[in-house]
């Protein structure tokens, strides 16, 4: 585990009232992220199994792949990095956004509009959050690190004994 990381960005987070805007704020930003990416998709046909019969596809295989898989899958394997209960547990995090995000989107047939809207509504609250605490966002100054600290560290506040040494 790189407590670096935890530390950079628990270091930009110690106002109450940004820890909880940022506790609500984070999960949403990644379950719209996780919808915008699953608007993106590959399709392919797999050519050595198409089986026709005159002239006519009988059976052809096609494999497509969602963004948002590619997505969760990186995000899983990053996480197991740092130890299989982190793993595991910020796979079913990961998990649930991805459920709770997949019911959304066939559930709202203006799915887009409305992520649109939570998306943008989700950071200008984080970015109030950081004007009540007084410093900027650690987006500003390590993109990385946020965006993979940013899940992490709503858990963490949920359970902190999540990352101690």
């Amino acid at each position: 585990m790189v407590m670096e990381d935890v530390d950079f960005y628990r270091s930009y987070h110690t106002d109450p009232v940004n820890k909880m805007i940022h506790l609500f704020c984070i999960p949403l930003i990644v379950l719209t992220t996780i919808n915008f990416l699953s608007f993106f998709t590959i399709h392919t046909v797999i050519p050595y199994i198409d089986i026709r019969y005159k002239d006519r596809h009988i059976y052809r295989t096609t494999f497509c792949i969602r963004g948002n898989l590619l997505h969760n899958l990186y995000l899983s394997y990053y996480f197991i990095t740092w130890g299989w209960g982190i793993g595991t547990l910020m796979h079913f995090y990961i998990y649930i956004l991805e459920d709770i995000g997949k019911r959304w989107r066939e559930k709202d047939k203006k799915w887009l509009f409305h992520n649109t809207i939570v998306f943008l509504a989700a950071w200008i609250f984080q970015f109030i959050g950081h004007a009540i605490e007084g410093n900027r966002p650690a987006l500003l100054t390590s993109l990385h690190q946020s965006v993979f600290q940013a899940p992490l560290f709503t858990l963490e506040y949920i359970y902190p004994p999540l990352l101690q040494n």
